[in-house]
């Protein structure tokens, strides 16, 4: 059974925090990109192999500390470089 955060997550359009972490979650879905106000997004130790370009639209998404040399908890505008999307205002 894969583990998601599904698209249902697009609907905490007030969350501005969201710790995840240590879930076993393999895909988010892009509805995240709804979460204007999100800026804490901790996604460590998931089963994550990319993050949805749509999160590159929480611009308040503030940066957070690398753990065991690899992390997927990011900030809008390294949203933006690893997908090549343009900023979204």
């Amino acid at each position: 059974m894969r583990c998601a955060l599904r698209r249902q997550i697009g609907l905490l359009t007030a969350l501005n925090v969201l710790y995840v972490q240590s879930n076993a979650i393999e895909e988010i879905s892009p509805q995240i990109g709804l979460l204007l106000n999100l800026m804490t997004l901790a996604l460590h130790d998931n089963r994550l192999q990319y993050l949805p370009k749509e999160l590159g639209r929480c611009s308040e998404l503030q940066a957070r500390p690398v753990r065991d040399g690899y992390s997927v908890d990011a900030t809008a505008s390294s949203v933006h470089e690893a997908s090549g999307c343009a900023p979204c205002n």
